[in-house]
């Protein structure tokens, strides 16, 4: 996803908006405030990515934690018959 959003500037040709909406309003300024807004918004959807993905992973090791442990004991009980290691 942050891949794309790297791209998305150059997809969408904001180069060439900006340098349009500059003409438009005949004032440089417009145009590169625009860039710099369309880059703000580039930047915090990064960063939203970031966070979502980094509390989904948490969700999926809490889960995988949770499965382990009951299937860990589903199965010493299922095999109380085989002997335990010790070290």
């Amino acid at each position: 996803m942050s891949g794309y959003l790297g791209k998305l500037s150059s997809l969408l040709h904001w180069d060439i908006v900006a340098q349009q909406l500059s003409v438009k309003h005949e004032n440089e300024a417009v145009g590169q405030t625009a860039l710099q807004c369309l880059d703000s918004v580039v930047a915090a959807t990064n960063d939203d990515v970031r966070e979502k993905s980094r509390l989904l992973s948490q969700q999926i090791i809490e889960k995988i934690v949770a499965d382990l442990k009951k299937y860990t004991v589903a199965f010493t009980r299922c095999h109380s018959d085989l002997p335990s290691v010790s070290f």
